[in-house]
C-alpha cells in the first residue's frame, strides 16, 4: 500500500469517526428534546384533568345539548347574540330544567385559543357564561386582546384573572374540547349535539325546538 493510499484510508477512518460522533450527538439531543416535550405534556395534563366542562341548567336533566363554537366565528355570534337563538333556548329549556346545556370550544385560530383561555379564566370566578357573552358581543375587537378590560367590566378579580391568563393553563382543555367535537362528527362552527341528533350551523330556533321536543 502506498503512502498516498494510507493517507486516504486514515482520512476515511477519521471521517467515519466524526460522522459516528455527530450521529450520537443528534440522537442524544432528540432524546432530551422528547423528554422535555413529554414532561411538558404531563405537566399540562395534570393541570387540566379535573377541569370540567361548563354547563347551564339541571345537571340531571333528561336531555343534554352540546354546543361547539368559536369566538371568532360570525355564525356563532349570530346564534349567540344577533338572532337570540341561544337566549330563547335558555329561557324555554335551560331555565326550566328540561335540558343540560354544555358549551365546548372548537377553536379555529390563535385568537380563538386566547379568547377561550380568557373565558376559562373567567370561569374560575364562576363567570364563564357572562364572559362568553362579552366576547361574542365584542367579536370584531378580539384581535385587540382586551381580555382584562372585559374582566373589569364584569367586576372580576382582575389580578387573579391576569395571573390565570399568563399561565395558559387551559390550552390543553381547549384542545380536548375540539377533539371531543371531532369525535362526535362536528366539522364546523357552530355545531351542536342535541341528545342523539347533530345540528350544523346557526339554524333557526324552530330547528332546535323540534330536535329537543322530539326527545323530551
Amino acid at each position: 500500500m502506498t503512502k498516498k493510499e494510507n493517507n486516504l484510508m486514515y482520512i476515511k477512518i477519521l471521517l467515519g469517526a466524526i460522522l459516528a460522533v455527530l450521529v450520537l450527538l443528534l440522537v442524544l439531543n432528540l432524546s432530551n428534546n422528547n423528554k422535555t416535550a413529554d414532561a411538558f405534556l404531563k405537566e399540562t395534563t395534570s393541570k387540566t384533568d379535573n377541569q370540567a366542562n361548563h354547563f347551564l341548567g339541571n345537571e340531571d336533566a333528561p336531555l343534554v345539548m352540546y354546543e361547539y363554537s368559536s369566538f371568532t366565528c360570525p355564525f356563532c355570534k349570530r346564534y349567540q347574540i344577533d338572532d337570540q337563538t341561544f337566549e330563547t333556548i335558555k329561557k324555554e329549556y335551560i331555565d326550566t330544567g328540561k335540558i343540560k346545556y354544555v358549551y365546548q370550544h372548537f377553536v379555529r385560530n390563535e385568537i380563538d385559543i386566547k379568547a377561550a383561555n380568557a373565558a376559562e379564566c373567567a370561569g374560575e370566578q364562576d363567570m364563564f357564561f357572562e364572559y362568553k357573552k362579552k366576547l361574542y358581543e365584542n367579536q370584531t375587537d378580539l384581535p385587540k386582546e382586551e381580555f382584562s378590560k372585559y374582566a373589569q367590566e364584569l367586576d372580576l378579580d382582575v389580578t387573579a384573572f391576569e395571573s390565570c391568563l399568563a399561565e395558559n393553563k387551559y390550552v390543553n382543555k381547549i384542545t380536548q374540547d375540539k377533539q371531543d367535537g371531532v369525535n362526535k362528527g362536528i366539522s364546523g362552527t357552530p355545531g351542536f349535539i342535541v341528545g342523539n341528533q347533530r345540528i350544523s350551523g346557526a339554524q333557526d330556533y324552530q330547528v332546535f325546538k323540534a330536535a329537543i321536543d322530539e326527545q323530551l
